[in-house]
This record gives C-alpha cells, sequence and structure tokens, in this order.
C-alpha cells in the first residue's frame, strides 16, 4: 500500500492564468504611461514657479485718477503752454509780413529797373582829353595808395622791433594795443 508519492513539480498553470497575467501586465504599462503623461503636464504647469512665484509676490500700486481731473490737467497744460505758442505764431507771423514787405520793395526796384532799362538812354559822352586825365589820376591815386600802404608797414615793423628791443618802457609800450598807426593825405 503505497500511497502515491507527490509531485516536486507544481502542474502546469491553465491559460486563463496566463491571460489574465498578460492583461495586467498590459494595464501596467498603460498605467506607467498615464503616470508619465500626468508627470510631463505637471512638469510644464510648473517649470515657471519661481517667476509665477515672484509675479505673485509683487504688489502693484494703480492711481485710480477721475476723468474731471484728467481734464484739470489738460486745461493747466494749455493754459501753460497757450502764452508760449501765440508768441511763436505773432513772431511768424511778424516774420511772414516782414518777407512780404521785402518782396514788395523787391518787386517796385525790379519795375523801376524794367522801366529804366525799356527807356532809350542817352549816349554818355566825355571827351578823350577829360577821360585821359582821369585814367592819370587814378594811377596817381593808386601809386600813393600802394606807396602809403608800404610806409604803414614798415612803420609797423619798426615799432614791433623797438617793442622787443625796448622791452616794457619802449615806444611800443606806450602805445594803444589794437591801434594801427596810419598816415594822413598830405
Amino acid at each position: 500500500m503505497s500511497r502515491a508519492r507527490p509531485s516536486m513539480y507544481p502542474t502546469p498553470t491553465s491559460a486563463s492564468h496566463w491571460t489574465a497575467l498578460e492583461a495586467c501586465a498590459q494595464g501596467l504599462h498603460a498605467c506607467g504611461g498615464n503616470l508619465q503623461g500626468a508627470v510631463n503636464v505637471l512638469e510644464q504647469g510648473t517649470f515657471d514657479l519661481p517667476r509665477l512665484a515672484g509675479i505673485i509676490q509683487s504688489r502693484r500700486m494703480f492711481d485710480v485718477v477721475t476723468e474731471k481731473d484728467i481734464f484739470e490737467s489738460q486745461r493747466a497744460l494749455a493754459n501753460e503752454m497757450a502764452p508760449e505758442i501765440e508768441g511763436y505764431i505773432a513772431r511768424a507771423e511778424d516774420g511772414l509780413e516782414e518777407l512780404k514787405q521785402r518782396e514788395r520793395a523787391l518787386q517796385s526796384k525790379l519795375e523801376k529797373r524794367s522801366q529804366a532799362a525799356s527807356r532809350p538812354q542817352a549816349p554818355v559822352s566825355v571827351a578823350q582829353s577829360a577821360l585821359d586825365a582821369l585814367e592819370k589820376e587814378l594811377a596817381t591815386l593808386r601809386n600813393r595808395k600802394n606807396r602809403l600802404g608800404r610806409e604803414v608797414d614798415l612803420l609797423e615793423e619798426k615799432a614791433a622791433r623797438g617793442g622787443a628791443a625796448a622791452g616794457a618802457g619802449g615806444p611800443a609800450a606806450r602805445s594803444r594795443p589794437g591801434v594801427k598807426v596810419g598816415i594822413g593825405r598830405r
């Protein structure tokens, strides 16, 4: 009477057991995917938490101004600026009037010149001898002017040299600065 010995190996599991384990694993993977999605959403929503904390902690002050205050400020500003603007307008009008007067004066000059140009002019006749005498006198006056200019230059050089040589007590020290020594007509 021997009894059968129990087997050391477990009995094979049924197919329904394997399908149940597979469904459980798939559910676990789906749960892990959902959890990863939730973590991503949470991370996107809170990645700038320090900035949001700073925004929430900051206090902003707003001044509430009534429409009456705004209109009063506008009127005060207009009253302050009005004299200056009126002054600018007056200056512009004065300048415009001055330009109109200059235009009228130039127009009248132009009319006078055009009338003078349209009139026949009598030929100016000067005797050749008088013309020669005037040219001769002009040449002598030019020569005299050039000679006097050279004399003035020489006198200024002497005064400059004398002032530099004599120092503070020379004749240049007694003359007024900026005053040129000139020679009058004889």
